[in-house]
């Protein structure tokens, strides 16, 4: 049976398809030995090549991803160590992700009726941790708490603190499965805060602290909030976007990763029920994919602005150049000036202005891609692709959590995704809808939809036509590439 196997589409014979992934496999140990020689000599010529030396860290945060070197293992302090050079962090950071697993000690507390779990505790040969011994701040957790607490120690193998404790969670959860099954409790579960030794270091794991880790606060929650109450109580609201809430809710309530998860993908099959598609990645796909390439420009354009504002802020200097009034940036003054060309005055003026090395390079990679109508489409569909890559990716993660009850290594990153493209969907569904109280989801959609396919259409053909209008909100009509055809 023939297989696709080069991202050309070409055809080739299943038995060499089948060798050639083999040979990819076999061949991962020279891969990254070559990745991290080629990676080195990038590094070393900074800050020069930095658009290389990028590309080798993001290659190198997918290893460590990879070998479950996340967070709360790789930022040390050693790492801060101005005095080190370029090449000597690479080394470092090499280092953390060729590192063994080592041995951790999680301690997990169990609340409710302890009685049947104390027994299988002891059968399965985990130590039971007496209150007094543990450390003052982690039995502080549980100051408010009136119910029984059995406080449990196993010895796990893990290559990260987050990769033990959710392996002693996992076995521990097992144990209690088996007590609720067996002996139905009024109430047994695992407290959410655990404590991690490491090599004579404790770290209190907080698993709520995981949760929506990504995400901040609106700068107008309260008020938000308020108008959002409003509209609900006038009735009017498509009731998918309730029963979406409601799941966010439920996921934001749980410190349990799958449990969050497969409420986040829940509430998106909800609002892309009112889609059309054959397959239920389709519909997720039609309902997500519009909203988010078409606000593309809009996030990059108030993301630059509000980094130079904080900068101006900083450094005392609100010269941002001929393209901008005031001491304040507004968003359409950015995009006009990411849009100028090569050399012009409110480009040159912006990029003197940050005097940064990252707002610069931030400032010059969003130029560099907006400033011909072409380039900026490329990078549309490039988006657009990734997309429905990143969505696939979490559709399978959840397809093997509920269907075969495997969780994959990744699900915490794409817990991340999955969790920031749905909090934006329901923001962008709820704003949309008290601008049109009588829109449907799919009203909305279709919306989104009709935008995206303008901004595509004409970067292609007409992006003289295009204006601040076509890609911002509540911002003065200022025309873009008024030199192109």
């Amino acid at each position: 049976r023939p297989c696709f196997g080069p991202p050309t589409g070409t055809i080739i014979p299943a038995p060499a398809a089948v060798r050639k992934s083999w040979a990819i496999a076999d061949m991962r140990c020279d891969y990254i030995k070559a990745f991290r020689s080629r990676a080195e000599q990038t590094i070393s010529r900074l800050p020069a090549n930095k658009r290389n030396a990028l590309h080798s860290l993001r290659r190198l945060a997918t290893f460590a991803f990879q070998d479950g070197k996340e967070d709360d293992d790789v930022l040390t302090d050693d790492m801060s160590n101005v005095d080190k050079s370029h090449a000597e962090i690479f080394s470092d950071l090499v280092e953390i992700t060729e590192k063994d697993k080592r041995s951790y000690q999680c301690t997990l507390s169990a609340i409710g009726n302890i009685n049947a779990i104390h027994s299988v505790a002891r059968r399965q040969g985990y130590e039971v941790v007496p209150n007094e011994s543990l450390p003052e701040d982690y039995q502080a957790s549980f100051a408010s708490n009136r119910n029984q607490i059995l406080h449990v120690r196993l010895t796990v193998p893990g290559s990260s603190i987050r990769n033990a404790f959710a392996s002693a969670r996992r076995k521990l959860g097992l144990d209690l499965g088996f007590v609720s099954l067996y002996t139905n409790p009024d109430s047994l579960r695992l407290h959410h805060v655990a404590l991690v030794s490491c090599d004579g270091h404790d770290r209190i794991f907080v698993l709520s602290e995981q949760a929506f880790r990504r995400l901040k606060p609106r700068t107008r929650a309260k008020s938000d909030i308020s108008r959002a109450v409003e509209l609900v109580n006038s009735g009017s609201v498509d009731q998918r976007i309730l029963a979406a809430i409601e799941q966010l809710a439920l996921a934001s309530a749980s410190y349990d990763t799958r449990t969050r998860f497969v409420n986040l993908w829940s509430a998106l099959e909800t609002l892309a029920g009112a889609n059309e598609g054959n397959t239920t990645l389709k519909r997720v796909n039609q309902l997500l994919v519009p909203l988010i390439i078409s606000r593309h420009v809009h996030r990059r354009t108030r993301y630059l602005t509000i980094l130079c504002q904080k900068y101006a802020k900083r450094s005392g200097n609100g010269d941002f150049g001929p393209g901008f009034e005031g001491q304040k940036i507004r968003s359409d003054e950015m995009l006009t000036t990411l849009c100028s060309p090569k050399n012009h005055d409110r480009i040159e003026g912006l990029l003197r202005f940050a005097a940064h090395p990252l707002l610069r390079f931030h400032i010059y990679q969003a130029w560099c891609n907006f400033h011909e109508p072409v380039r900026l489409r490329k990078s549309l569909e490039e988006s657009h692709r990734r997309l429905n890559w990143q969505l696939a990716r979490i559709y399978r993660i959840r397809n093997l959590l509920v269907h075969e009850g495997v969780q994959d290594r990744f699900i915490v990153p794409l817990l991340d995704n999955l969790q920031n493209y749905l909090s934006t969907l329901v923001q962008r569904l709820v704003h949309e809808v008290k601008q049109h109280p009588m829109w449907t989801v799919r009203d909305v959609v279709e919306f989104w939809n009709g935008r995206m396919q303008h901004q595509m259409e004409h970067l292609k053909i007409n992006a003289s036509s295009l204006s601040t209008a076509d890609f911002l909100e509540d911002v003065p009509v200022s025309s873009l590439w008024t030199d192109c055809n």
